[in-house]
């Protein structure tokens, strides 16, 4: 069964067994996680990319070690992974005019909702930052969620076949 009654009280357990409410910081962060994953999902729905559909999948899994990390598990996210993020970042930019000016977020569906997932990715950092400052967050996660934004953005740009709107000052 899906339900376990043990949230009934407003409190969930972290990997270490340790019960903490609902609406601490630390869940927050792993909620937020949750949703950049799910935006992530949509977009991969409408890509018709199967370089972008793989590599969402693949940043879909290491998202799930994300949130496990932040809820106490080993440390999954590693300097590593932050480089595996540069990689596909410098991979997507080639493909890419270089940005003078600053661009409007849309274009097609899934290049719309890469947009999402990376303003959600950007709350989730700075919710993350907030945890941190109160208890120690693996700091591999702080990094990989900064790149993570900016892989989102180049991959919003690359899947995007509108013309990019720029912004007028």
């Amino acid at each position: 069964m899906i339900y376990t009654k043990t949230g009934d009280s407003g409190k969930t357990g972290l990997c270490s067994g340790e019960r903490i409410s609902k609406a601490d910081l630390r869940i927050e962060c792993i909620g937020l996680i949750d949703e950049v994953n799910s935006i992530m999902g949509l977009a991969k729905a409408f890509s018709k990319e199967e370089k972008l559909t793989k590599d969402l999948e693949v940043i879909q899994q290491y998202l799930f070690n994300t949130g496990a990390d932040i809820a106490g598990s080993k440390l999954t996210i590693t300097p590593e992974l932050v480089r595996i993020l540069e990689n596909r970042i410098d991979n997507y930019e080639t493909n890419l005019e270089p940005l003078r000016e600053f661009i409007l977020p849309g274009g097609n569906k899934s290049s719309a909702l890469l947009h999402h997932a990376r303003t959600t990715c950007r709350r989730t950092e700075r919710n993350l930052i907030r945890l941190n400052q109160k208890e120690k967050v693996n700091p591999s996660v702080l990094i990989f969620i900064n790149r993570l934004s900016d892989l989102l953005f180049v991959m919003a740009r690359s899947s995007n076949t509108e013309e990019e709107t720029k912004w007028m000052k």
